[in-house]
């Protein structure tokens, strides 16, 4: 597997400023990915340590008749509770996994939503947001489950965030020619903010790729992604307006736009260049999945020491001492890194594992349980 060399030009003291004012760009972070090799194993790094199992919190999400979770769509992490979607369900659970409630009754009344898209939760005023791609609506729950107001939204939406009562959403961009990519609108559906799309391209047919997701909550700010978008955008709820913040320099392996319109062409040529497929930003690190020449490539970028890294497994992630297991952020709620197991991924390691508190949860599973949350705190 060949890597491309990642020079990380800037960090939070030291910053390099882009003259190009086009697309918000100024005084942005830009991320040379233009020299190809390999980025160096995190092992190598100056005080290099393993994530020590203990370090990690283990919740494993009870399972009931109305509890059975199929897939992971989404985590969502608040003082007391867990949300977490899988498939049409937005499921309730306490801090230890334990089984509150099913969110939101599914209909086609006034107060019903028919297809849980993706949801947010404004965790000040416990509120809970659902974007209901179906019925074309936003449609806003108390933690009580009773129904508090909607409002129609426009385009087709790709995900959902919300900050300070600001409701962002990004765009799918299936007909390559969507205004917007990002909105910010208020609880009633009144425009605040608008974010331009400039990947514009002509579709040749129906083609749409899988996202993990757009949007994050860090620093009181949205972080924002689009789709095959080299630039990670910010968005800062009290002057209501949009930056970007990161910029990956793909140089000559940069994704043209023309293919994200013809599966076909997108299948045959994609495997030529390089894109970012998932981002993630603490107060320490830049997680980023990326697609290189066709294959998965997980970089680590230490904001302090200004350094790339890639992980001990580089399809999987962190190694996790003691768990006999990987960890890689799927979401970041709350200053929680978070990802997941199957039962099946601890169970056949259980004679490896020698964390008490792990195999202690082990002895409860089987292989038709609920997947296990993993949580994590730099």
């Amino acid at each position: 597997m060949s890597y491309m060399k990642i020079n990380l030009f800037v960090g939070l003291s030291t910053l390099l400023f882009v003259s190009c004012i086009a697309g918000g760009r100024e005084n942005s972070n830009i991320i040379d990915f233009d020299m190809m090799s390999s980025a160096k194993s995190i092992e190598q790094s100056e005080g290099y340590k393993p994530i020590e199992s203990k370090s990690l919190v283990y919740v494993p999400l009870q399972m009931t008749d109305k509890s059975q979770i199929s897939s992971i769509d989404k985590v969502v992490i608040c003082d007391s509770s867990i949300f977490v979607k899988s498939d049409n369900n937005l499921l309730q659970f306490d801090k230890e996994g334990k089984f509150i409630k099913t969110i939101t009754p599914l209909g086609q009344g006034p107060k019903d939503v028919i297809q849980i898209f993706d949801f947010s939760v404004d965790t000040s005023r416990k509120l809970i947001y659902i974007l209901d791609f179906s019925g074309g609506k936003i449609s806003i729950y108390n933690f009580n489950n009773e129904f508090l107001s909607s409002f129609p939204i426009a385009c087709v939406p790709r995900n959902m965030e919300v900050i300070n009562s600001d409701i962002l959403l990004t765009y799918i961009n299936i007909m390559g020619n969507d205004k917007f990519k990002t909105v910010a609108l208020t609880p009633k559906g009144d425009t605040l903010a608008t974010a331009s799309n400039y990947m514009k391209y002509t579709p040749t047919g129906f083609f749409l790729l899988p996202s993990i997701k757009n949007m994050e909550v860090f620093d009181k700010n949205m972080i924002i992604r689009q789709n095959f978008n080299d630039t990670i955008f910010n968005y800062n709820p009290q002057t209501k307006s949009f930056k970007a913040k990161y910029i990956f320099d793909f140089g000559g392996a940069k994704l043209p736009y023309d293919i994200l319109g013809d599966e076909k062409k997108f299948n045959l040529n994609s495997s030529k260049y390089a894109y970012i497929t998932d981002f993630t930003e603490t107060n320490s690190y830049l997680y980023v999945n990326s697609t290189v020449y066709g294959k998965d490539a997980k970089y680590i970028f230490d904001k302090k020491m200004h350094r790339c890294f890639v992980p001990e497994n580089r399809n999987k992630g962190r190694l996790v001492k003691n768990g006999y297991h990987n960890f890689w952020p799927e979401w970041y709620s709350n200053g929680y890194l978070i990802g997941y197991l199957s039962p099946t991924d601890l169970l056949i390691k259980k004679s490896q594992i020698k964390n008490a508190k792990l195999l202690k949860i082990i002895d409860g599973l089987n292989e038709e349980s609920n997947p296990i949350l993993l949580l994590y705190k730099e």
